[in-house]
Protein backbone atom coordinates (compact mmCIF):
# COMPACT_ATOMS: atom_id res chain seq x y z
CA UNK A 1 0.00 0.00 0.00
CA UNK A 2 1.44 3.82 -0.92
CA UNK A 3 2.16 5.54 2.15
CA UNK A 4 3.38 9.10 1.61
CA UNK A 5 4.38 9.24 5.20
CA UNK A 6 7.44 7.19 4.18
CA UNK A 7 8.19 9.65 1.50
CA UNK A 8 12.36 11.21 1.85
CA UNK A 9 14.01 13.95 -0.11
CA UNK A 10 16.03 11.97 -3.54
CA UNK A 11 19.55 11.91 -1.45
CA UNK A 12 18.22 10.19 1.81
CA UNK A 13 16.31 7.83 -0.48
CA UNK A 14 19.55 6.95 -2.36
CA UNK A 15 21.02 6.69 1.13
CA UNK A 16 18.45 4.83 1.82
CA UNK A 17 20.04 1.18 3.69
CA UNK A 18 18.14 -1.43 1.70
CA UNK A 19 18.76 0.56 -1.42
CA UNK A 20 21.87 -0.11 -3.70
CA UNK A 21 22.40 3.63 -5.02
CA UNK A 22 23.43 4.12 -9.01
CA UNK A 23 26.53 3.17 -10.15
CA UNK A 24 26.18 3.75 -13.94
CA UNK A 25 24.38 6.92 -15.78
CA UNK A 26 21.65 4.54 -17.26
CA UNK A 27 20.66 3.22 -13.34
CA UNK A 28 21.12 7.14 -12.21
CA UNK A 29 18.42 8.14 -14.64
CA UNK A 30 16.15 4.94 -14.16
CA UNK A 31 16.13 5.50 -10.52
CA UNK A 32 14.98 9.42 -10.47
CA UNK A 33 12.29 8.07 -13.51
CA UNK A 34 10.76 5.48 -11.06
CA UNK A 35 10.72 8.05 -7.73
CA UNK A 36 9.29 10.51 -9.80
CA UNK A 37 6.17 8.19 -10.72
CA UNK A 38 6.55 6.69 -7.49
CA UNK A 39 5.68 10.26 -5.90
CA UNK A 40 2.63 10.76 -8.29
CA UNK A 41 0.61 7.53 -6.88
CA UNK A 42 -1.91 8.72 -4.24
CA UNK A 43 -1.62 7.85 -0.59
CA UNK A 44 -3.26 4.15 0.20
CA UNK A 45 -3.17 2.84 -3.24
CA UNK A 46 -2.45 -0.87 -3.39
CA UNK A 47 -0.64 -2.20 -6.37
CA UNK A 48 -0.19 -5.42 -5.51
CA UNK A 49 -2.77 -7.82 -3.65
CA UNK A 50 -2.11 -11.79 -2.95
CA UNK A 51 -5.23 -13.93 -1.24
CA UNK A 52 -4.72 -17.54 -0.62
CA UNK A 53 -8.47 -18.98 -0.99
CA UNK A 54 -7.28 -22.87 -0.61
CA UNK A 55 -5.22 -24.77 2.15
CA UNK A 56 -4.22 -28.29 2.41
CA UNK A 57 -3.44 -29.56 6.04
CA UNK A 58 -1.34 -33.06 5.81
CA UNK A 59 1.12 -34.00 8.71
CA UNK A 60 1.19 -31.10 10.77
CA UNK A 61 1.62 -28.80 7.67
CA UNK A 62 -0.37 -26.16 6.36
CA UNK A 63 0.38 -25.35 2.58
CA UNK A 64 -1.46 -23.09 0.61
CA UNK A 65 -2.82 -24.82 -2.71
CA UNK A 66 -4.63 -22.16 -4.73
CA UNK A 67 -4.05 -17.98 -4.56
CA UNK A 68 -4.62 -15.22 -6.63
CA UNK A 69 -2.54 -12.19 -7.24
CA UNK A 70 -4.33 -8.98 -8.72
CA UNK A 71 -1.84 -5.81 -9.85
CA UNK A 72 -3.49 -2.43 -10.16
CA UNK A 73 -2.11 -0.01 -12.24
CA UNK A 74 -2.52 3.53 -10.89
CA UNK A 75 -3.08 5.82 -14.11
CA UNK A 76 -0.68 8.99 -14.08
CA UNK A 77 -3.34 10.72 -16.94
CA UNK A 78 -6.29 12.74 -14.84
CA UNK A 79 -8.34 11.49 -18.04
CA UNK A 80 -8.26 7.73 -16.88
CA UNK A 81 -9.42 5.95 -13.89
CA UNK A 82 -8.41 2.21 -14.07
CA UNK A 83 -11.20 0.93 -12.18
CA UNK A 84 -10.38 -2.91 -12.76
CA UNK A 85 -6.66 -4.47 -11.99
CA UNK A 86 -4.93 -4.63 -14.73
CA UNK A 87 -3.81 -8.29 -14.31
CA UNK A 88 -5.58 -11.45 -12.18
CA UNK A 89 -3.17 -14.37 -11.91
CA UNK A 90 -4.74 -17.66 -10.44
CA UNK A 91 -2.23 -20.64 -9.13
CA UNK A 92 -3.66 -23.82 -8.42
CA UNK A 93 -1.18 -26.78 -7.15
CA UNK A 94 -2.44 -29.61 -8.85
CA UNK A 95 -0.23 -31.93 -6.74
CA UNK A 96 1.76 -32.23 -3.36
CA UNK A 97 4.69 -34.21 -2.39
CA UNK A 98 6.63 -34.10 0.35
CA UNK A 99 10.15 -35.40 0.27
CA UNK A 100 13.31 -35.31 2.91
CA UNK A 101 16.25 -33.40 2.07
CA UNK A 102 18.05 -34.74 -0.71
CA UNK A 103 21.23 -32.87 0.04
CA UNK A 104 23.24 -30.50 2.38
CA UNK A 105 24.86 -27.98 2.45
CA UNK A 106 28.34 -27.21 4.18
CA UNK A 107 27.45 -23.99 6.06
CA UNK A 108 30.25 -21.25 5.35
CA UNK A 109 31.63 -23.11 2.24
CA UNK A 110 30.76 -22.21 -1.02
CA UNK A 111 29.71 -24.94 -3.34
CA UNK A 112 30.60 -23.88 -6.37
CA UNK A 113 32.58 -21.20 -8.22
CA UNK A 114 30.86 -17.21 -7.28
CA UNK A 115 31.17 -13.56 -6.56
CA UNK A 116 30.73 -12.83 -3.50
CA UNK A 117 29.01 -9.47 -2.41
CA UNK A 118 29.30 -9.63 1.15
CA UNK A 119 26.91 -6.51 2.81
CA UNK A 120 28.69 -7.13 6.57
CA UNK A 121 30.97 -4.60 5.06
CA UNK A 122 28.29 -2.18 4.15
CA UNK A 123 30.25 1.46 5.68
CA UNK A 124 28.63 5.16 5.20
CA UNK A 125 31.12 8.02 6.07
CA UNK A 126 31.95 11.69 4.55
CA UNK A 127 28.91 11.43 1.90
CA UNK A 128 30.34 8.22 0.79
CA UNK A 129 28.47 4.57 0.45
CA UNK A 130 30.39 1.52 0.32
CA UNK A 131 27.56 -0.94 -0.46
CA UNK A 132 29.73 -3.96 0.11
CA UNK A 133 32.81 -5.90 -0.40
CA UNK A 134 33.38 -8.26 -3.24
CA UNK A 135 35.34 -11.26 -3.36
CA UNK A 136 35.81 -14.54 -6.23
CA UNK A 137 35.73 -17.86 -4.31
CA UNK A 138 36.91 -21.13 -4.95
CA UNK A 139 34.49 -24.27 -5.07
CA UNK A 140 35.22 -25.61 -1.28
CA UNK A 141 36.59 -22.41 -0.58
CA UNK A 142 35.34 -20.97 3.33
CA UNK A 143 33.80 -17.44 2.84
CA UNK A 144 35.63 -15.13 4.58
CA UNK A 145 34.73 -13.61 7.78
CA UNK A 146 33.69 -10.25 8.71
CA UNK A 147 36.95 -8.53 9.55
CA UNK A 148 38.62 -9.27 7.24
CA UNK A 149 42.20 -6.75 6.39
CA UNK A 150 42.02 -6.74 2.77
CA UNK A 151 38.17 -6.46 2.59
CA UNK A 152 38.16 -3.93 5.24
CA UNK A 153 41.06 -2.19 3.23
CA UNK A 154 38.36 -2.12 0.23
CA UNK A 155 35.86 -0.34 2.30
CA UNK A 156 38.66 2.03 3.75
CA UNK A 157 39.90 3.03 0.39
CA UNK A 158 36.18 3.64 -0.90
CA UNK A 159 35.29 6.21 2.08
CA UNK A 160 38.16 8.19 1.07
CA UNK A 161 38.34 8.65 -2.37
CA UNK A 162 35.17 6.76 -3.79
CA UNK A 163 32.67 8.68 -5.34
CA UNK A 164 29.54 10.43 -3.09
CA UNK A 165 26.52 8.73 -3.23
CA UNK A 166 24.60 11.81 -4.62
CA UNK A 167 27.18 12.66 -7.45
CA UNK A 168 26.18 11.88 -10.75
CA UNK A 169 27.96 8.97 -12.09
CA UNK A 170 30.75 9.55 -14.92
CA UNK A 171 31.67 7.04 -17.30
CA UNK A 172 34.92 6.49 -18.49
CA UNK A 173 34.17 8.15 -21.89
CA UNK A 174 32.71 11.03 -20.01
CA UNK A 175 36.09 11.42 -18.51
CA UNK A 176 37.75 11.57 -22.02
CA UNK A 177 35.63 13.72 -23.43
CA UNK A 178 35.89 16.62 -20.13
CA UNK A 179 39.89 16.04 -21.04
CA UNK A 180 39.46 16.76 -24.63
CA UNK A 181 37.33 19.75 -24.12
CA UNK A 182 40.37 20.66 -21.72
CA UNK A 183 42.78 20.54 -23.91
CA UNK A 184 40.91 22.66 -26.63
CA UNK A 185 40.14 25.38 -24.50
CA UNK A 186 43.43 25.84 -23.75
CA UNK A 187 44.85 28.00 -26.93
CA UNK A 188 41.86 30.34 -27.29
CA UNK A 189 42.11 31.21 -23.52
CA UNK A 190 45.97 31.77 -23.56
CA UNK A 191 45.08 33.49 -26.72
CA UNK A 192 42.70 36.01 -25.23
CA UNK A 193 44.89 36.51 -21.97
CA UNK A 194 47.99 37.15 -24.55
CA UNK A 195 45.59 39.75 -26.39
CA UNK A 196 44.55 41.33 -22.61
CA UNK A 197 48.09 41.61 -21.75
CA UNK A 198 49.12 43.10 -24.90
CA UNK A 199 46.17 45.68 -24.92
CA UNK A 200 46.93 46.49 -21.47
CA UNK A 201 50.57 47.34 -22.05
CA UNK A 202 49.82 49.45 -24.89
CA UNK A 203 47.30 51.63 -22.77
CA UNK A 204 49.38 52.36 -20.15
CA UNK A 205 52.16 53.62 -22.86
Amino acid sequence: MRDKTLDLDWRQELAREEFDYPETVEEWNNFFRHLERRHLVPNGHVFTEYKCVNWLHTNGLDIPVEGVFRVTWYSFSPLVVYKWPATIVELRATSVRIVPPIDTVTVGVCPAPAVVYDYRYRRARNDRIFKYATYTLKPGEPFRSANDPKLLAQAERHLKRGRKYYEVPVTGKHKVLWAVAVVLAIPPVVYLLYQWHDRRHVAKQ
